[in-house]
């Protein structure tokens, strides 16, 4: 599927994890400490937006509030993504750099 594909299911699973998808990624870390928390904390911030009506499950997961991905799933995300990363070896960068990019606003560019 190519690794930008890899990437993309990579997120996926973790945003289903919240209605207790286990996918391929998730199984891949699930003896990481590291990608446990930011699952729980995905969980946690996807159910806290469905009771605020900032996020919705039906048909699917759909972002209702932009603020609420920026501030609050992107970063986790980013984090998420970087797991992904580091297990492909794809560096070349610090962590914190990657996450800073990974976790900026393409439109404040």
């Amino acid at each position: 599927t190519g690794l930008r594909w890899g990437l993309v299911f990579h997120l996926v699973d973790a945003l289903l994890y919240h209605s207790g998808s286990v996918g391929p990624s998730v199984r891949q870390f699930k003896n990481s400490a590291e990608a446990a928390r930011i699952l729980a904390d995905l969980k946690r911030v996807i159910e806290g937006g469905v009771q605020s009506k900032r996020l919705q499950t039906v048909p699917h997961l759909v972002i209702l509030s932009p603020d609420l991905y920026d501030t609050e799933l992107r970063p986790l995300l980013a984090k998420w993504a970087l797991l992904w990363l580091r297990a492909r070896h794809l560096g070349g960068a610090d962590d914190e750099t990657v996450l800073t990019y990974l976790k900026t606003n393409p439109e404040t560019l």
